[in-house]
């Protein structure tokens, strides 16, 4: 926490107030919140984290789908050479 020394005059006089209207949150009330932001953190941070592999799985089948078109336009070219070879 910081110093108490070291916190301008204004800054105390308006916490001051916030407790003096009980304008204030309580520590245990402060505490839930951040708990509370903590987990909606985490459950930001999971849920990219699942958007980020379906992404790579995306793109990975996508390039194997592409590749497997290229083989078969090879394979069906050869093959047409071939049946003109005869």
């Amino acid at each position: 926490m910081t110093d108490p020394d070291n916190t301008p005059e204004i800054v105390r006089q308006f916490i001051d107030a916030l407790k003096e209207h009980n304008l204030g949150v309580d520590t245990e009330e402060h505490k839930a919140h951040h708990e509370f932001l903590k987990i909606l953190l985490e459950r930001e941070h999971r849920r990219q984290n699942r958007w980020d592999r379906i992404r790579e799985q995306v793109v990975g089948w996508a390039l194997i789908a592409f590749l497997g078109g290229i083989g078969t336009a090879v394979y069906s070219w050869l093959v047409s050479l071939k049946d003109h070879a005869k």
